[in-house]
């Protein structure tokens, strides 16, 4: 692939190559969220014995993401490799926040990228949109790992937190 460079200053790994959708990420996705009332998670973090209790009852919601490609970059060659990676597929999308409004869009960017043991790695934040041409600060962040390898749409595997890495977020402070 022949590297053509973003804007001066940028490192080597930062540079635009041209790639190929080697993930099959574009397209639209269905994220399945499910999560536990903050205050439950709370109490059970205190009583771990509560977990096997049949009265614990989770949030689900099924959220349609739109998914673009906006570009590619370099990876860098491992030590001790002579291959070089797949190029990182860089995205970018909308989705509703929540099944109740379709009115509350969302702007997701992030990339797609192998990791040394073949796996795929999703890296994604999301923001609300604030006005018709701009979004706010990301809000939640999320790693995921592709189920099934590249180009599988069996879907992704990973977790949602704050973006900022806030104590009140669900893994709290980093």
């Amino acid at each position: 692939a022949k590297a053509k460079a973003k804007a001066s200053g940028k490192s080597k790994q930062d540079e635009e190559v041209e790639g190929w959708d080697w993930a099959g990420v574009g397209g639209i996705w269905k994220r399945c969220i499910c999560w536990l009332d903050y205050r439950e998670l709370l109490i059970h973090n205190l009583a771990p014995e509560r977990f096997v209790e049949d009265s614990i009852q989770e949030a689900c919601r099924m959220i349609p993401m739109t998914i673009r490609i906006t570009g590619y970059s370099q990876c860098p060659i491992p030590p001790g490799s002579t291959i070089r990676p797949l190029p990182t597929i860089h995205v970018e999308g909308e989705s509703i926040g929540s099944d109740h409004s379709q009115h509350d869009v969302r702007k997701i960017k992030g990339t797609v990228g192998m990791i040394s043991d073949g796996a795929i790695r999703w890296s994604l934040s999301d923001s609300k949109v604030s006005s018709a041409t701009a979004s706010s600060a990301s809000e939640w962040s999320s790693e995921a790992v592709q189920i099934g390898g590249p180009g599988a749409a069996m879907g992704l595997l990973g977790m949602w937190t704050g973006a900022m890495h806030e104590r009140p977020d669900p893994l709290g402070e980093c």
